[in-house]
């Protein structure tokens, strides 16, 4: 069984073809594997980033999307951070280095594993947006075997260039001269030493005129510029030798100098990228890309080992996707960042709409589970746990069943309803922002992204409740709301205005019962950007 999995695993993703595991592939997976298959598989996980240029986009604004693959207890929640003012002197502690801070750092949103500083994918204030890609490179496979000093992880290095670029260039120019001073090493992945979590890593980053893609090997790297059409990223490189920056000498063909191709990481990041960039090929052939197939790019499974929506296959992929993050770019100061981001498996989530502009930031979104959010080496922090006052655990417990066509339609339709209605906020908005009104537009953008966040919470409880039990032996039996909201066994409806109370009943082995209660807190005081 072993040796058919590898097999048919190495042939499929080398030509692109479906892989079907025997009927009983699941119960032969061995309590340990051969070693050249542990070094492959064993915590091993993917992430997928595209993105439409103007001319390729039904608005005529650039569009964004990048879904992020971890380890499931790798909680990803979406933090808001504001511009800041530094004195002299300041610094930056990171995982593994600390290094020293800059005058201001921009505002930025952006999706921050709970153990590290870096973001996984974000935006800043100035409508500069990021994801990054781990890659195995040969440069990686000799690092392994003599390792470097510690330096930043490509998160870091993602989170630091929004804070510190105006522009694409500007963010790509921070993330490169970092790279060249500190270079990469140092686990990603929480409870993983440094020899098997490291990795180097790819960039994808854009603003509204141009968008560059960034492959690094240890110190070294190459970047291309994009302005028309359509670009995707997986994880693998992809630039060959006609770059437009770089430390390598001209000419040299990035993709298959620094390749290893003996990784199975490798081999599904070309899969997936070729999947991704014919979905947008073909999205963009007609009227331009749209935001709904932005999201449908994020929920594809079919063509790709694994799909871009990644769920946890055997023996193949261990992890699956912690969040997916669409943003369309304004085209002037005058436009709106528009930022849509669902926790956990998209196509078991609920895009909502969150603006840089608003007054305040839901803070239920920048919740861990029973683990603080912190920054340590990532092999000395534990593996989260659920909590009910995280959004992103909410959502990552809800994905652990089966989701009916039904569910799937309401969500989408609920997805709709929020696109729709943006559109009449985005005009009221603008208007006051054109009449100098900035407060009167932040507090629409704000109580608009409360009241999306909390019908996407109602409608996880209402449509979803069964997955929502708290790990066994306890199980949630009960879930009741204070405050005007109803609920039965088969039927939950709420409308949270308020911070409201959730009691949940708890049943053990024992059946004894305690009442617990939780508080939701929905919106956080109001921050100045």
């Amino acid at each position: 069984m072993r040796a058919f999995v590898a097999v048919a695993m190495s042939i499929a993703l080398l030509f692109c073809l479906p892989v079907v595991l025997p009927a009983n592939a699941q119960e032969a997976v061995p309590a340990s594997l051969p070693k050249e298959l542990e070094d492959v598989i064993s915590g091993s996980y993917s992430c997928d980033t595209w993105v439409v240029m103007k001319d390729a986009s039904n608005t005529g604004r650039v569009m964004f999307g990048k879904n992020s693959d971890r380890l499931p207890f790798d909680c990803q929640p979406l933090m808001y951070h504001p511009r800041q003012v530094w004195t002299d002197g300041s610094t930056v502690r990171l995982e593994y280095i600390e290094i020293p801070q800059v005058n201001v750092t921009y505002a930025t949103i952006g999706a921050s594993p709970y153990w590290c500083y870096g973001y996984e994918m974000g935006v800043n204030e100035y409508g500069v947006v990021a994801g990054n890609e781990a890659i195995w490179t040969r440069s990686l496979k000799e690092a392994k075997s003599n390792p470097p000093e510690r330096g930043l992880t490509g998160m870091d290095l993602l989170r630091l260039g929004l804070e510190r670029g105006k522009t694409a260039y500007e963010v790509i120019t921070v993330i490169t001269q970092l790279l060249e001073k500190y270079g990469q090493w140092g686990s990603g992945e929480p409870t993983v030493k440094d020899e098997d979590g490291s990795y180097d890593n790819s960039f994808l980053v854009a603003d509204s005129s141009e968008a560059w893609v960034l492959e690094t090997a240890g110190k070294d790297w190459v970047a291309k510029r994009i302005t028309t059409g359509t670009r995707s990223i997986s994880n693998a490189p992809s630039i060959g030798g006609d770059w437009d920056e770089g430390t390598l000498p001209p000419g040299t063909n990035f993709k298959l100098h620094y390749s290893d191709f003996m990784n199975i990481e490798t081999l599904s990041g070309i899969t997936r990228q070729r999947k991704s960039s014919s979905l947008l090929y073909d999205y963009s052939s007609g009227d331009g890309v749209t935001l709904r197939e932005m999201m449908a790019i994020a929920r594809e499974h079919k063509g790709s080992i694994p799909g871009i929506c990644m769920h946890q296959i055997p023996l193949i992929s261990p992890s699956q996707t912690a969040g997916s993050l669409i943003v369309v770019l304004p085209n002037s100061d005058n436009e709106l960042i528009e930022i849509w981001w669902t926790p956990s498996l998209p196509c078991k989530g609920i895009y909502v709409p969150l603006f840089m502009d608003a007054n305040g930031f839901p803070d239920i979104l920048s919740r861990t589970g029973k683990l603080e959010k912190s920054v340590s080496p990532a092999w000395n922090v534990g593996e989260d746990e659920f909590s009910m006052d995280s959004y992103w655990w909410l959502f990552k417990k809800a994905s652990e069943s089966d989701m009916d066509s039904v569910t799937r339609e309401t969500f989408d339709n609920l997805e709709i309803g929020f696109e729709n209605e943006l559109n009449m906020i985005r005009e009221q908005a603008l208007i006051l922002k054109r009449e100098n009104r900035e407060s009167e537009a932040a507090a629409l953008l704000g109580d608009f992204s409360e009241k999306c966040v909390d019908s996407a919470l109602s409608m996880l409880l209402k449509m979803r409740l069964p997955a929502l039990d708290i790990e066994s032996p306890a199980t949630v039996n009960l879930l009741s709301v204070d405050g005007g909201i109803t609920s039965k066994r088969s039927t939950f409806s709420a409308d949270f205005s308020d911070n409201i109370k959730v009691k949940v009943a708890i049943c053990d082995v024992a059946e004894n019962r305690e009442m617990e209660e939780r508080t939701f807190r929905v919106l956080s005081p109001p921050k100045e950007f």
